[in-house]
C-alpha cells in the first residue's frame, strides 16, 4: 500500500511538472470525469499549448478543461476513448514505442550533422550510410507512431460506434489547431477517420 502511495505521488509530481514546463499550461486540478459509461481520472489543466489531451509516459491523462469543455460530450468521449486506448496499450508494444522514441534524438542527429562529414573530407559513400541509418531511425519511429495513432482511434470506434466517431471526429477536426506544423503532423502521423472507418468494417464484416 506504501508503495502505491509513492508511486501515485511520483506520478502526479511527474504529471504537473509535464504540464507547466513542456505544455506550458496552468495545472488546476486532479478528479474524475464520467462520460459515458465510462469514470476515468485525469489532470485538469488550462491554456497549455499541443493538443487538448494527453497520454503521459507514466499513464497518466492531462485534460485541458479549458479546450475540451467547449465542445460537445461526443467529442470529448472520442478524445478520452482514443487516450484510453494508448494508457491501456499492451507493455510489451509501450516497451516498443519508448525504445524507438529514445532512439529518435541519435537519428535526427545523424541526419543533421551527416553534411559535416564532407566538410572534414570524408569520401561521399560514409556521408551515405549516415543519411541511410539516420533516416531508417527516423522513418521507424514514425512508422510505429502512426501504427499506435491508428490503433487508439481503431479502439476509439469499436467503443463509440461508426456513427458516432465519425460525427464527432469530423465536429472535433473543425476546431482543430490549423498550423502548419498541425498539417504535417496530421499527413505523416494521423489516420484520417475514412481509414480507420475502413479498417472497422472489414474487421467486423461477420459480426
Amino acid at each position: 500500500m506504501r508503495q502505491e502511495g509513492v508511486v501515485e505521488w511520483a506520478q502526479t509530481l511527474l504529471t504537473i511538472g509535464f504540464i507547466r514546463y513542456l505544455r506550458r499550461g496552468d495545472y488546476i486540478e486532479k478528479s474524475d470525469i464520467s462520460l459515458g459509461d465510462r469514470n476515468v481520472e485525469v489532470y485538469k489543466f488550462c491554456q497549455g499549448n499541443g493538443p487538448p489531451a494527453q497520454k503521459t509516459l507514466w499513464d497518466t491523462i492531462i485534460w485541458d478543461k479549458s479546450s475540451l469543455e467547449s465542445i460537445t460530450v461526443e467529442e470529448q468521449e472520442l478524445v478520452l476513448e482514443h487516450e484510453l486506448s494508448h494508457r491501456d496499450r499492451n507493455p510489451v508494444y509501450k516497451g516498443i514505442f519508448i525504445g524507438a522514441l529514445l532512439m529518435l534524438a541519435p537519428g535526427l542527429f545523424i541526419l543533421l550533422y551527416s553534411p559535416l562529414h564532407l566538410l572534414n573530407g570524408a569520401p561521399l559513400t560514409e556521408l551515405v550510410d549516415s543519411v541511410v541509418a539516420g533516416f531508417s531511425i527516423v522513418a521507424g519511429f514514425v512508422l510505429i507512431w502512426r501504427i499506435e495513432e491508428m490503433w487508439a482511434d481503431y479502439d476509439a470506434i469499436c467503443a463509440l460506434g461508426e456513427d458516432k466517431f465519425m460525427t464527432a471526429y469530423r465536429r472535433f477536426k473543425t476546431g482543430s489547431d490549423a498550423s502548419m506544423a498541425h498539417k504535417i503532423l496530421e499527413k505523416v502521423v494521423y489516420t484520417k477517420p475514412e481509414n480507420t472507418r475502413r479498417l472497422y468494417r472489414r474487421l467486423h464484416q461477420s459480426d
